[in-house]
């Protein structure tokens, strides 16, 4: 709690300030400081139907080009159900990996729908 309000009186700082701060170095290849981005948006229209795939769901790419971060993980909200896409760098990570993790953060959300009041570290992660 401590460090989120430390954190919040500092929340108006310019995020290139911080890099220049940090002494990091600038690449027009990637974002410094970040190098994963987990988003979640409410509701979405536009997209295909969840229908027949258990809820998850490839979206079209959002973004031409490389992946701005190692890696991104985006859900949409659609329905009853949730549609993902995940965006990785290929130099670090194979597509085999990324479905791993992505399996095993589906059997997470499974057991949460499964046992709603049960702590997380209680969860298994492996189907």
């Amino acid at each position: 709690r401590t460090h989120v309000l430390e954190a919040l009186d500092h929340q108006e700082l310019p995020f290139e300030k911080l890099v220049d701060a940090l002494g990091l170095s600038r690449s027009a290849d990637a974002v410094p400081l970040i190098r994963s981005l987990f988003s979640v948006i409410a509701e979405a229209s536009g997209h295909a139907s969840d229908e027949g795939n258990d809820g998850f769901e490839e979206l079209p790419s959002v973004a031409a080009g490389p992946a701005k971060f190692d890696l991104t993980v985006m859900l949409v909200e659609q329905g009853d159900g949730l549609l993902a896409e995940v965006q990785y760098d290929p130099n670090l990570f194979e597509r085999a990996t990324i479905e791993r993790l992505m399996q095993r953060y589906r059997s997470l959300l499974e057991a949460i729908v499964d046992r709603p009041s049960a702590r997380i570290s209680a969860l298994p992660l492996l189907s």
